[in-house]
């Protein structure tokens, strides 16, 4: 099955989602979360958000995290990388193929509430 999603806005690209058979979306929730670290604190500062920003990279189609580095977070911030985690294992298993331009739109970015998809989920 081969279908067509937006990021967002009228000028989004879509985003090819190939698969032969159903996903199980919980099973990789919770394998995401088992992978974040624990620990690290509660903050909701501006540094905080450099963080959560520096554990995310876009490289030649692909996203890459490093969870850790998002210490301390807040929940909109651990929970998003929980997604991102799970975008990440769709991609490696060719179940899931964006372009640079749509992982950076998803690549956590200093945006403000309600704008681009980090400040939707914010």
């Amino acid at each position: 099955m081969v279908m067509s999603l937006s990021c967002s806005g009228p000028t989004a690209r879509p985003v090819a989602v190939t698969s032969t058979a159903a996903v199980d979306y919980n099973r990789l929730v919770l394998t995401a979360i088992k992978k974040m670290p624990s620990g690290g604190g509660y903050s909701t500062t501006q540094a905080t958000d450099r963080l959560r920003q520096s554990a995310v990279s876009v490289s030649e189609g692909n996203i890459s995290l490093r969870p850790e580095k998002a210490k301390p977070s807040y929940c909109s911030g651990a929970t998003y990388l929980v997604f991102l985690s799970v975008i990440q294992t769709l991609q490696q298993s060719g179940q899931i193929q964006m372009s640079d331009k749509t992982l950076n739109r998803l690549a956590i970015a200093d945006a403000k509430d309600g704008v681009e998809p980090w400040g939707r989920w914010n």
